[in-house]
């Protein structure tokens, strides 16, 4: 009957599953996800971030790079806590210090 209402070849499948119905239901009225919510609702920066990538630099202790310009004093450039430290040297010095924060669930965290 269809063939001959739309002169045309249609293509039906017949679908017994509930579940391919529910999935089709599921699909078409699909909204965010949570954690896409959150992101909304908090907004949190998705695009357009300058570095893109944040560069986390491993070194052995005292072997770091130190960028610097060439009129710079050496003494002033040395007493800088940038020489002495780098971001994996804190953050392993802060899991020391607060090393109880470590075994808090993620309850007593908020």
């Amino acid at each position: 009957m269809l063939l001959l209402k739309y002169k045309a070849h249609i293509n039906v499948e017949w679908c017994n599953q509930s579940t391919s119905i529910k999935y089709l239901f599921k699909y078409i009225s699909k909204r965010y996800d949570r954690i896409s919510a959150a992101i909304r609702i908090f907004s949190f920066p998705l695009h357009e971030r300058t570095p893109t990538v944040e560069r986390s630099y491993f070194h052995l202790l005292g072997e770091h790079s130190i960028i610097f310009n060439n009129d710079e004093d050496m003494y002033s450039l040395l007493s800088k806590p940038s020489v002495k430290e780098s971001m994996l040297t804190s953050w392993l010095k802060a899991n020391k210090i607060y090393n109880k924060m470590m075994l808090a669930t993620k309850e007593t965290r908020l």
